[in-house]
């Protein structure tokens, strides 16, 4: 069959704001690739309009395995040209991701992954194996999930607003301790963290190897709260507690908020 790739090109060129309209299906079947598409469409106005490929797909949600951790990748099928700003791609992630990931899309980028406009991601936002959707603006992608927000990896949900860590830091001296745990962009689990998180999260007490720093007020400026083990008695239970001078090493674990 002739190809109509020619006169449709000229038709369109030069009648710019012009309708074609034939009774029965058009074939482009030139020999060339350049043969066989039409060009110069505009972004569609009418849902009866012709549409490129471009628009297609950024008005498309993708659905796309992602691999690896701090640099996601995925692979699209057909594979674009450029990246669209508006393209929509619901991200499957195979492994949990650190803070501040980025995403690779057949070899575009890496874009940072970002939450309300600007933030990047905390570690673990997008569980594994949870689909994820996110929309592309030209310089980096924007999670779009809404609901609770997960907790960190090697954080545990306590209650809905909650997360405790799943065990406790190495030894350190009270001040030590408050500072490890901003550095995690936590806090010093309080004693009514901490006990809640004993109470409500599987496994927490066989964590429990010794007196932990709390983050809670004494009658002595110069000592700090303890919880998790009865001194006398050595019983570990959630709602043991005990106080040391503030420079003594204790283990202590962290909490922060989803």
């Amino acid at each position: 069959m002739r190809s109509l790739a020619t006169p449709l090109s000229f038709l369109l060129f030069g009648l710019a704001t012009a309708q074609w309209t034939v009774p029965g299906p058009v074939v482009l079947d030139g020999s060339e690739g350049s043969a066989r598409q039409v060009t110069g469409l505009a972004s569609p106005l009418d849902e009866r309009d012709g549409m490129s490929l471009s628009e297609a797909r950024a008005r498309a949600v993708i659905t796309a395995n992602g691999t690896g951790s701090s640099t996601l990748s995925v692979t699209l099928d057909p594979a674009p040209s450029i990246l669209v700003p508006g393209t929509e791609i619901t991200l499957i992630p195979a492994t949990a991701h650190p803070a501040a990931p980025t995403l690779q899309v057949n070899g575009f980028g890496p874009y940072p992954i970002v939450r309300a406009t600007t933030l990047p991601l905390d570690s673990a936002e997008m569980p594994v194996g949870a689909p994820a959707r996110l929309v592309f603006d030209g310089e980096r992608f924007h999670l779009l999930n809404n609901g609770a927000r997960p907790c960190p990896t090697g954080f545990t949900a306590a209650t809905n607003n909650l997360c405790v860590a799943d065990s406790s830091r190495a030894a350190a001296d009270f001040r030590n301790a408050s500072l490890q745990c901003a550095q995690l962009n936590a806090r010093l689990c309080s004693l009514s963290e901490w006990a809640m998180g004993c109470q409500r999260v599987p496994g927490f007490l066989a964590t429990v190897s010794s007196l932990e720093w709390v983050d809670h007020a004494t009658n002595s400026q110069d000592q700090g709260k303890l919880a998790g083990i009865d001194r006398l008695t050595q019983v570990i239970g959630c709602t043991f507690g005990d106080t040391d001078v503030r420079t003594a090493l204790r283990r202590f674990r962290c909490c922060t908020t989803r």
